[in-house]
């Protein structure tokens, strides 16, 4: 019995430092890998959709339909009576620390790339006398990880296996309201409510005898912020834009299963445990202008602020390490458009290019993603279709992370 129990100990200790690989490797800091973080980048103030995508993620000053307000609910009051849009994305991340890989446990030599299929915006917007109402729902945060496994064998015979897993995703409902003061501003305000989850388990087997350790760990996510914006025309070819989202507290249920299983042995032990946690999301600030070259040429630029040093997150009721800092983004943007028809009918057709400079908010870690775009489309008087691109990679980590990313946007006006 003395042995068994000793057996049972060792193995769940192990189990334990292999599921968290933070408490093993307490000097470790992730920065822009941890568990938490979204896919690729940190700051996601509002989805950029295709059409912004493609004109270095410049979407503060001038949109197309109800997918705006995410950004800035102050251009609704520029939209026709009537929006509906839709914007899904293809995206191909890479990643080179996450979980248990080569944080200590997992060796990797190569960068894990991590594809993604996401329908991330869905919006309607009307306008009513002089107001526009709009409600969306979208995906601003993704939480997926590579899938991991590894295998050890000894003369063509396997005697561990050990396999990582991680999902989860950050859903906005947004419910927005802006309204046009005199000629030459507009102003607008929104309300979002936030719920996801994430999951993550990690598996451990040893055979010869047969052993076997999972740990599961689930959490659930919910908040309220407001974000605003206003738009202002300083001249008839300058546009400016001043846009922010409150902090927020981001409430986490956490709910952990750790399994201890010895078949040979007859042993069976699983272990639950709980925990309200809770992480403090700080606020942000842009400001963006348009300027109109000619009347089919635009040019676009903007800044966002993340005040990243005000980050905290629990885990279990212990605070985490995350020493972080306030970052800028900035994207820069052109648009020119050319008439054309299309089984007689008029339509106008984008071309865009961009660029954009991403920092990450880790001190120990100073990276940042330089990333270039395109797209095009097409907008009839009724209906509408983006394409918008990016290609770009991280600097700063020595491990040239890549982003390859694929939008496309559907709309319907009236």
């Amino acid at each position: 019995m003395r042995i068994r129990r000793s057996i049972f100990i060792s193995a769940l200790a192990a189990g334990v430092l292999l599921a968290f690989p933070g408490l093993s490797s307490g000097q470790l800091v992730l920065g822009q890998y941890e568990e938490e973080a979204p896919v690729r980048t940190w700051n996601a103030f509002a989805p950029a959709t295709a059409a912004a995508l493609g004109r270095g993620e410049t979407s503060m000053t001038f949109g197309l339909n109800a997918a705006s307000a995410p950004a800035n609910p102050a251009l609704l009051a520029g939209l026709p009576r009537f929006t509906l849009a839709v914007n899904g994305y293809v995206q191909s991340a890479g990643f080179n620390k996450f979980g248990p890989v080569n944080t200590g446990v997992i060796i990797m030599g190569e960068n894990a790339s991590l594809g993604s299929v996401v329908i991330d915006v869905a919006g309607i917007s009307v306008r009513l006398g002089g107001w526009t109402l709009a409600l969306n729902v979208f995906s601003d945060e993704i939480y997926d990880r590579p899938a991991t496994s590894v295998q050890g064998k000894y003369n063509g015979v396997v005697y561990y296996e050990a396999e990582y897993s991680q999902s989860g995703m950050l859903r906005t409902w947004q419910f927005a309201v802006a309204r046009r003061i005199g000629g030459r501003l507009s102003i607008g305000a929104a309300v979002n409510a936030v719920q996801g989850s994430l999951e993550r388990e990690f598996i451990d087997r040893s055979y010869f005898p047969t052993i076997i350790i999972s740990d599961r760990k689930t959490q659930n996510f919910s908040g309220f912020y407001v974000n605003g914006g206003v738009l202002a025309e300083i001249s008839e070819k300058l546009q400016a834009a001043l846009v922010f989202r409150t902090p927020y507290r981001k409430g986490i249920r956490s709910e952990s299963g750790l399994r201890y299983e010895a078949p040979t042995a007859g042993t069976d032990i699983a272990i639950a445990d709980a925990a309200d946690d809770r992480a403090e999301i700080p606020g942000s600030i842009g400001l963006g202008a348009r300027l109109s070259l000619l009347p089919e040429l635009d040019v676009f630029s903007e800044a966002t602020a993340s005040f990243w040093s005000g980050y905290t997150v629990t885990f279990f009721g212990d605070p985490q390490v995350r020493e972080f800092k306030d970052v800028v983004k900035a994207g820069i943007g052109l648009e020119y458009r050319m008439k054309a028809r299309f089984f007689g009918a008029e339509a106008v057709v984008p071309f865009r290019i961009g660029a954009v400079y991403d920092p990450q908010p880790a001190k120990s870690l100073r990276s940042a993603y330089a990333v270039f775009t395109f797209g095009t489309g097409v907008q009839g008087k009724h209906f509408g279709l983006d394409i918008g691109g990016q290609a770009g990679q991280e600097l700063g980590s020595g491990k040239s992370l890549g982003i390859l990313k694929l939008a496309l946007s559907l709309q319907y006006v009236l």
